[in-house]
């Protein structure tokens, strides 16, 4: 910013000058003209007290011009600062509402996230058989997230979906449950789920009702505090 200010001073003061040197230019001819005339004007040359009072004329009519410059400039240097400081205050308020925005969107899908954990809780106290039993530790590590898959979704169809999921698991694993990865969690088994239904043929019926219900408990497991 300071160093905008200064460029501002410099091109004002620098048009300025230039117009103060065109205005105040004059000229004194030599003493000896045409037909006695001295120089170009009459009355012959200058003498020492006419070109004293020139010099001294000039000297007030620069002062005066170094003023005006200046009082030009510093106009434009507040100009300048008042531009800056209402962009700065343009943009801090909308920072500002962007972050609101987040605030509201990630304070919603919590909301949601307590409302479905707080729905399993009451479902399970009310209907235990109602929900898939929680996968052991030797179906999914809880200190880990290291996943142990049946061995229908370990071909190579289900590889890019078992990454992800296992990437997942492991945040999960270090940082806690939270509402994002919850619906992350959900939306990748899902998605698994609607992929393995397309190789029902090519599986075998135990293979697929074992896969099946393995990804419902793995999309609970997503819902519940670690560990």
């Amino acid at each position: 910013m300071n160093r905008v200010l200064a460029i501002v001073c410099v091109l004002t003061i620098s048009t300025l000058s230039g117009q103060a040197s065109a205005q105040t230019r004059w000229y004194v001819g030599p003493n000896v003209g045409y037909g006695g005339y001295g120089g170009y004007g009459f009355g012959g040359g200058t003498t020492p007290g006419s070109a004293a009072g020139h010099a001294m004329a000039d000297m007030t009519r620069s002062q005066g011009m170094y003023n005006v410059m200046t009082s030009a400039a510093m106009v434009n240097v507040e100009q300048a600062r008042g531009e800056y400081i209402q962009n700065q205050k343009q943009w801090t308020e909308v920072y500002m509402m962007k972050q609101r925005v987040v605030q509201a969107e990630q304070a919603k899908r919590l909301e949601d996230a307590r409302a479905r954990n707080a729905k399993i809780a009451e479902q399970q106290a009310e209907h235990p058989s109602s929900l898939p039993p929680r996968l052991n530790s030797s179906e999914l590590d809880p200190a880990t997230g290291k996943i142990a898959w049946p061995s229908a979704l370990m071909r190579d169809t289900f590889a890019s979906q078992r990454k992800e999921i296992e990437g997942l698991f492991e945040t999960r694993a270090h940082t806690g449950s939270t509402s994002e990865l919850t619906d992350a969690i959900y939306k990748k088994v899902r998605g698994m789920q609607d992929e393995l239904r397309k190789h029902i043929r090519d599986l075998v019926t135990q293979e697929y009702m074992e896969s099946r219900k393995f990804l419902d408990r793995l999309s609970l497991e997503g819902r519940f505090p670690v560990g």
